[in-house]
């Protein structure tokens, strides 16, 4: 578990050094662009190995079909580097990065609180729950401190990086936000919350359950 663990952190490590280097990539500087070609190769590799391998150990076929996205549009953005870099593409290959790497960080937690569980030491017990806790804080905190960098980035260049739809409901939303409205229910802009999850995982929008339902609002109001 320590291994996979370890390989884990440097494939997130990776991942964050590739969209550092997306963002401020001169695709006329040949030197950066084989440098950042040379980390997507091996982040590729990387992701196929251990979605591959971990998928089989904790029997989870999940694992390695998000590796397998994963890896399809790391391969769809390598394509667009020499050109400019789709940072469009980047931003859905972090979907699948977290979604699989939040499902072999569940696995590991389920194998390392079964033997935990049997312990009869309660006070054991009770350090490992707080420590993962803080853990789990302080990885939200990161996600969260991410999300608004990209977010912000994303609202600069939003012309070129989202849709013409995804365009017309964040511009619906800030119209609302104008009008007095804090918190938007899909109903009022007559749109499922697909493109609202979607603005959402941009880091551009905040959500919230109210009444049972999600509501959003941009992360800056």
């Amino acid at each position: 578990m320590k291994k996979i663990e370890t390989e884990l952190a440097s494939l997130k490590n990776m991942f964050l050094e590739i969209r550092k280097l997306s963002y401020r990539l001169d695709p006329v500087n040949r030197k950066e662009v084989s440098k950042i070609l040379n980390l997507l190769n091996d982040f590729s590799f990387e992701t196929g190995k251990i979605s591959s391998l971990t998928s089989v150990i904790f029997n989870n076929k999940t694992i390695k079909d998000l590796g397998d996205s994963l890896i399809e549009k790391i391969y769809k953005f390598k394509l667009s580097i020499d050109d400019h870099p789709n940072l469009k593409i980047l931003n859905e290959s972090e979907f699948y990065f977290d979604q699989m790497y939040n499902e072999i960080e569940k696995e590991i937690l389920k194998v390392v609180l079964e033997p935990i569980i049997t312990e009869s030491d309660s006070n054991y017990l009770k350090e490992k729950i707080s420590t993962m806790k803080s853990e789990i804080e302080e990885l939200k905190k990161e996600i969260s401190l991410l999300k608004s960098i990209i977010g912000e980035i994303v609202f600069k260049e939003k012309e070129k990086i989202l849709t013409e739809e995804e365009l017309s409901i964040l511009e619906k939303i800030l119209l609302l936000h104008e009008e007095g409205v804090a918190w938007i229910e899909p109903r009022f802009l007559n749109k499922n919350t697909e493109v609202l999850d979607k603005l959402y995982n941009y880091g551009l929008l905040k959500k919230k359950k109210r009444g049972g339902t999600d509501v959003y609002s941009y992360c800056k109001n």
